[in-house]
């Protein structure tokens, strides 16, 4: 009857903590005005057509800001490749990624783009984030930006 009890006491604790995770990566990004600085940011960028495919990639030094609101929004601008991405985006913590919903951004889609970020916080002023964005244009070229941003607590 103990390990009943011991069991049902388990279940309840992992119900409580185990779907606040979430939250306490909502809280972790936001907190303090939400706002960080991108310290490293590493990038690939492959374009492929039916006839040929480039990959280009780098390493950009303070390449510029993620700033996460409580209310779910995220207001951005850091520079890749040859893109200056200013705008803002709808995200959300879901386990241990960060979804961000971008519209019509520079050096990415024209419509609706939804990219999942891997988190890895390394203390409680630093993560990083890791993650692969792709689409198609109208002609059938397709696209895929793959992103590490080191990310440090302003």
């Amino acid at each position: 009857m103990n390990n009943i009890k011991f069991a049902f006491l388990l279940v309840i604790l992992f119900s409580i903590f185990g779907c606040t995770s979430d939250r306490h990566f909502e809280k972790y990004f936001s907190r303090n005005d939400g706002f960080w600085d991108i310290e490293t940011l590493k990038w690939q960028r492959v374009e492929s057509s039916i006839t040929n495919q480039n990959i280009s990639d780098g390493e950009v030094i303070d390449a510029g800001y993620l700033e996460f609101n409580e209310s779910g929004n995220c207001k951005f601008s850091y520079s890749f490749d040859t893109f200056n991405r200013t705008g803002e985006a709808v995200w959300s913590a879901q386990d241990e990624n960060i979804q961000l919903v971008y519209d019509n951004v520079t050096g990415g889609s024209t419509g609706a783009m939804i990219v999942s970020l891997r988190i890895d916080k390394s203390g409680p002023n630093q993560a990083s984030l890791q993650g692969t964005e792709t689409w198609n244009d109208n002609i059938g070229n397709s696209y895929s930006n793959t992103f590490s941003y080191e990310l440090k607590r302003r």
